[in-house]
C-alpha cells in the first residue's frame, strides 16, 4: 500500500491510502481514507472489486458524499484532493503580459516553485524559486493561513506597512482562506509594478472553483479601506489568480501601461495538471480551434469617401497532410462600405482557406506549397530536427507571400499595416 493525497472531511485533512502502482487487478485504483473507509470500489469497509455482478450486470460503488448527524455535507467526492498552496511538489507557470496603451504584448514567462525545507527560528519553511533561482522569500502554510517571509536583508518597500516597525525577517500573512464573507484581515499585496502593499483586506466571496482536479474551496477579496477597487480571487491548493500566485494582487491597471503575469497552468506531482488558465488569454496556444482574429482595413485618410472593411480569420476544422494534423486558418466573412454611409454595407459570408498552421509547444508551423516551414519558436534547443526555418532569402519570399496576400484587399490602413510590419519582424 501506499499514502496518495489527503482529502478535506468536516475541515478535517485525513490521510488517503492505496495500492502501489506496481499492483495490477480489479482494484488498482481503490482509495480508501481515514473516518471515510472506501472512497471507491466499495462500501465503508472494504473493496469488492471493480464491479459488483448481480444477475451478469455489473454495478460501479463509488462514495459520493457523507453528512454529519446534521444533515451538513462533510464530504464531497467532487472536491479536489487536498493540498496546501506551500507545497514542494508544484509548479507554477505564467505568460507575461505588458500593456502600452492599446498595444498589448503576451510572452512566455517565469516558472515558480519551492525548494527545500528550511528551518528558520525554529519554524520550517519552503523558499520560494523563480526559474529555479531563489527570490529572498520564504513561505510557510498553518492551516488555512499562508504566510511569507522576506530573508535577512532582502526585504523590500513595503507600502502601509506600519511606521517604526520593521517587515524584514519576520512572518507576513498572505491569506486567510478559512475567512468568511464580511472578514478582515491584513496581508501583503502586490500590484502592477512589483509594489508591495500591507493592507486591509475583506472577503467578499466563498465557495468553490472547478478545476482540472476537482472542485476547491475559493474566496474573493478586496481592499477595505477604498471602494469600486479590482477584487482577486484565492483558490485553495493554487494561491492567487489575478497575478502571482504567492500574494493578492489588486493593484491598479493604469491605463497608460502596466505589466502582469498572467497564470498559465498548476501542476502537481509527476506533471499532472492541477489547473489552467484560460486559453484564449495564453500566448503558447495561438493555433486553437475556434479562435478569431478581426481585421480592419480603408483605403487611407486622404480620401473624404474612402471604402473600408471589416474582415476576419478563423482557426476552423483540421485537415491531414503527410501524417500530420493541420488547423485550417480560414477568412470567414467581411463587410465593406464607403465613407460614414452604412447604407452602402455589403456582406460576404464567404469561407475561404487562408493557410494550413500547427502548433507543438511553443513552435508554430505554416504550410504552403514548398513544405512546411516554422514561423515561431521559443524552445530553449531551436527547431526540431524535421522541420527546418527560413534562411534570409526564404524570409524575403514568405513576406513578399504576405505583401501581396495584403494587396488583394483595398489599401490597407494603420492597423493592418502595423500587422504586416509586426509579422515581418517576427520573422
Amino acid at each position: 500500500m501506499r499514502e496518495l493525497e489527503p482529502i478535506d472531511i468536516a475541515g478535517n485533512r485525513r490521510r488517503v491510502f492505496g495500492v502501489t502502482d506496481s499492483f495490477r487487478g480489479a482494484c488498482d485504483g481503490y482509495r480508501f481514507a481515514e473516518e471515510a473507509g472506501c472512497l471507491n470500489f466499495g462500501t465503508l469497509a472494504a473493496p469488492d472489486a471493480t464491479m459488483r455482478i448481480n444477475n451478469g450486470v455489473g454495478f460501479y460503488c463509488d462514495l459520493q458524499k457523507i453528512y454529519d448527524g446534521d444533515g451538513n455535507v462533510i464530504y464531497d467526492a467532487r472536491m479536489a484532493p487536498y493540498t496546501d498552496i506551500v507545497d514542494g511538489s508544484k509548479n507554477w507557470s505564467y505568460n507575461h503580459l505588458e500593456v502600452h496603451f492599446t498595444l498589448k504584448s503576451l510572452t512566455p514567462g517565469s516558472t515558480y516553485s519551492f525548494g527545500e525545507t528550511e528551518t528558520v527560528d525554529e519554524t520550517e519553511y519552503l523558499p520560494l524559486m523563480c526559474d529555479g533561482e531563489r527570490t529572498g522569500m520564504l513561505m510557510r502554510q498553518d492551516g488555512l493561513k499562508v504566510y511569507v517571509r522576506f530573508e535577512k536583508g532582502k526585504a523590500p518597500s513595503v507600502l502601509g506597512y506600519p511606521a517604526g516597525e520593521d517587515c524584514d525577517d519576520r512572518d507576513l500573512l498572505v491569506y486567510d482562506i478559512g475567512a468568511d464573507v464580511g472578514d478582515t484581515y491584513h496581508a501583503l499585496t502586490v500590484g502592477e509594478g512589483n509594489f508591495y502593499e500591507w493592507v486591509e483586506l475583506r472577503v467578499t466571496e466563498t465557495g468553490t472553483l472547478t478545476t482540472l482536479s476537482g472542485e476547491r474551496n475559493c474566496i474573493k477579496v478586496v481592499r477595505n479601506d477604498v471602494e469600486d477597487r479590482r477584487c482577486d480571487t484565492v483558490v485553495d491548493g493554487i494561491g492567487s489568480l489575478s497575478g502571482v500566485f504567492f500574494t493578492a494582487d489588486l493593484g491598479p491597471e493604469l491605463t497608460s501601461g502596466y505589466d502582469k503575469e498572467i497564470l498559465y497552468d498548476v501542476t502537481g506531482k509527476e506533471g499532472d495538471v492541477l489547473y489552467k488558465g484560460n486559453a484564449f488569454t495564453i500566448g503558447r496556444e495561438m493555433v486553437a480551434e475556434g479562435r478569431v482574429w478581426e481585421f480592419y482595413c480603408s483605403e487611407g485618410s486622404q480620401n473624404p469617401c474612402p471604402q473600408q472593411e471589416l474582415y476576419r480569420w478563423q482557426f476552423s476544422g483540421t485537415a491531414e497532410k503527410d501524417g500530420r494534423t493541420w488547423n485550417r486558418l480560414m477568412r470567414v466573412g467581411s463587410v465593406k462600405w464607403r465613407g460614414s454611409d452604412p447604407e452602402s454595407g455589403v456582406v460576404d459570408d464567404t469561407a475561404t482557406e487562408v493557410a494550413l498552421m500547427r502548433q507543438e509547444d511553443n513552435r508554430v508551423w505554416v504550410l504552403d506549397n514548398a513544405g512546411e516551414r516554422l514561423m515561431k519558436s521559443r524552445g530553449p534547443n531551436g527547431a526540431p530536427p524535421h522541420s527546418r526555418r527560413l534562411n534570409s532569402n526564404q524570409n524575403q519570399g514568405l513576406k513578399l507571400q504576405l505583401w501581396n496576400f495584403f494587396h488583394k484587399f483595398p489599401k490597407t490602413g494603420p492597423r493592418v499595416r502595423f500587422l504586416f510590419c509586426t509579422v515581418c519582424i517576427f520573422l
